[in-house]
Parts: structure tokens; sequence; C-alpha cells
């Protein structure tokens, strides 16, 4: 009896829950019954300038015939049909002013019936925001004197896509590269000295971005041919036959050896060369020379320093001793026959000093491109005689300053 009585209970007591449950949910269903549409799946809101991208998979979509979506707070509402034979769902709103908006998705089958509706957030980028982006800019611009190229060196900034530059080589003839978002440096091999160079900035606002929108240009100037020190690394004595013979511990090679102070630090005639006379050094480049420095002995001898000397040049000829003045150094007919023979005098430079120097630096008079070999020719000592033993001319560095500036091949 007690087990009948039990099961009686739990149905009155389940008649009673299910009474319960009708009046709760009895007001939402007095109108009938609510039929949802399926909704658009895993969208997308993607901005652009001045427009939007609406996108999104159709895969609940059975029912739904068109797609309403609607600028909460702009009463602005776009009506569009749902294609099911297109992969995805895809719609543009265009002419959009640039700032945030609300944007509220809901579909519709053709009984009226709806989807539950979505809001997406969106930000659309025009003229005021694209203006707080930073350009890609050149922050220096370096000279490689190894093939004469320059280096521009950028800056980082963010969102750059791609730099658009343009800029004139040295046949005047426009060029243009693309350097990407991220380059930290690009080299320009071949280019016109105070041309003018642009660079305009590509950026996307954001990785959903529609557009690639281009930041004002700028402009730069490159530089002249830049003067730079000429490097010593492949200098080579070239051992004319008409160069001076060196004596007491000097050599021609160590005039670029860096050492400046040691009393065999350098090239010193032998006994009985005579002044004038002069030595050959093989760049092994090609150079524009502008400036010299001159380094005397450490030991602070005056008598063997110059009072007037002279730089002079020759471009890479095939066949140097053919080039040779016909006459000696010490011979007065010297410069002549130097210039027929298609030397070029860089500069002849007199010297008043009242004690020692460690050295004097100096412009060349005129310029000469692709020069390779230089001659170094001591007119007069400071106070040691022409001729005999005495006549002496030392040095202990020589440097020198140039542009273009060409390694041999």
């Amino acid at each position: 009896m007690k087990k009948v009585i039990y099961i009686i209970t739990t149905i009155l007591l389940c008649m009673t829950s299910c009474t319960d449950i009708h009046d709760t949910y009895s007001e939402y269903i007095k109108d009938g019954e609510q039929i949802y549409v399926g909704k658009l799946a895993d969208v997308k809101i993607h901005p652009g300038f001045q427009r939007m991208m609406i996108t999104g998979s159709m895969k609940y979509l059975a029912t739904a015939k068109t797609c309403i979506i609607e600028l909460v707070g702009y009463d602005k509402v776009f009506t569009t049909d749902i294609d099911r034979t297109q992969p995805e769902f895809s719609y543009e709103i265009k002419d959009v002013e640039e700032g945030n908006y609300y944007v509220k998705i809901t579909t519709k089958d053709k009984e009226g019936n709806t989807s539950l509706s979505e809001t997406y957030n969106v930000d659309v980028y025009g003229t005021e925001h694209i203006a707080t982006y930073y350009p890609k800019r050149i922050t220096d611009i370096q000279f490689v004197i190894a093939d004469n190229s320059l280096n521009l060196i950028w800056n980082q900034a963010d969102n750059v896509v791609e730099a658009i530059v343009k800029y004139y080589d040295s046949n005047e003839q426009l060029l243009t590269l693309t350097v990407k978002g991220d380059a930290a440096s690009t080299n320009l091999p071949d280019w016109k000295a105070t041309s003018i160079l642009t660079v305009e900035t590509r950026i996307l606002p954001s990785e959903t971005a529609l557009d690639i929108v281009s930041l004002p240009i700028s402009e730069y100037t490159l530089p002249d041919d830049p003067i730079v020190e000429i490097p010593r690394t492949n200098f080579a004595n070239a051992n004319m036959p008409s160069d001076v013979v060196n004596g007491y511990g000097g050599s021609v090679e160590k005039l670029w050896n860096n050492d400046t102070w040691n009393y065999d630090s350098g090239y010193h005639a032998g006994d009985n060369q005579g002044v004038p006379h002069h030595l050959t050094i093989d760049m092994g480049l090609t150079a524009t020379i502008t400036e010299c420095e001159l380094f005397f002995t450490g030991y602070e001898r005056t008598d063997w320093m110059p009072r007037l000397f002279q730089i002079w040049g020759i471009e890479d000829v095939e066949d140097l001793e053919s080039h040779e003045p016909d006459v000696p150094s010490i011979n007065p007919a010297w410069e002549e026959s130097a210039k027929a023979k298609g030397w070029k005098q860089l500069t002849t430079k007199n010297i008043s000093v009242s004690g020692w120097q460690p050295s004097i630096k100096f412009a060349c008079d005129k310029e000469h491109e692709n020069i390779r070999y230089i001659r170094y020719r001591i007119v007069e000592s400071l106070s040691a005689p022409h001729v005999g033993m005495g006549a002496y001319g030392s040095a202990s560095e020589i440097k020198f300053w140039g542009k273009k500036v060409s390694l041999l091949q």
C-alpha cells in the first residue's frame, strides 16, 4: 500500500511541475511559436579607408534570404540578398566617414522570420587617422668606399608594409625600388650625386584592414660625391726606375705603416740621391684626390723636412714605365717632361715653418679623376743641400683623401 501511495504522490508532483513550467513561459508564447533564422557565422568587420567590408560564413543560413546591416546610431540600414552560391557572405559599405561604428547584423527568411541580432565594433580610418602614423624615414646615408655605393639607414615605424623609393642613377635614369617595411638598410649601387630621392611610405593600419594607404612623400637630397680617407690597405711601392733609392733603414712601404715616431719609420733618401727626388705609390685603386697629409719624422729633425714639395698623379695606365719623364727628377726640365708623359700636377706646397711639426694637411690645387699612381716629389728641403752628402729628404707617413674611389677589379 505504501508503494502505491508513493507512486501516486510522484505523479501529482510531476503534473504540478509541468503546470509551473507552462505558467512560466506562457507569457512568451501567448502570440504563438517564435521561429528564429540561422545567424551569419564567423563574422568579421574589415575596416578600410572610408569604407568597411562585412564577411561571414553561411553554414547556418539554411532558410535565410536577406541580411540586414545597421550602423547603430547613424540611421543607416542596408539590406542585401544572401547568395549561397558564393563561398562566403560579403558586403561592402562605401563612403563611410572615419570613426568608430557599432554594426548590428540580422538575417531574415522569406516569411519574415529573423535571426537573433549580433553587434560588432569597427574603426573606419580616414585622413585624420592616417596622419597619426610615422613614415619610414632615412636616418643616415653612408658611403661605401669599396664600391662607391650608398647605404640608406632606416628607422623602424609601425604598420609599414613597404616604401617606394625613387632615385636617379649616374646616367640620370629614374629608378624605382621597393623596400620592405621592416628593412633596416638599403643599398644603392649606382646613384647621382646631389640628386633628389623620394620615399613613399605605404601602411596597413591593422591586420584585417582592407586598404594600404600612402603617407605623404618625403624628399631627400643625396650627398655630393663624398670625400673620404683613401684606404691604404692596397698601397704598394711602384718601384719605378727613376724613384729615389732609400737608405738609413727607410723604405717607401713604411709611409703607410701607421708609425710616425720611430727613427726609421718612413722613407729616407740614401746617400748621393740629391734633391729634387721623387717616389711613386701604386694606390691599388682609382680616385679623385682632393687632400693630402704628410707626416714628418718623429725625432724632431727639421733638416730633411720639405720646404717645397709636389704631389703628382696619373691614371690607371697599362705601361707605367712608358710614362716616365725623359730626364731625372733633379733636372729642371723634369716637370715639363712629366706633363708631356701624362702626369698631372695635383699640387705644389711651400711650407714655411720655424721648427719641427708633426704633419701638414693641405688641399690639392687641381682635381683629376681616376688617379691610380701618386708621385711625391721633394723639390727643396728645409735646410739640407741639393747635392752630395746630407742632400736627403724624409717623411714618416702620407695619407690622401678623395672621392669617386673605385677599387681595382
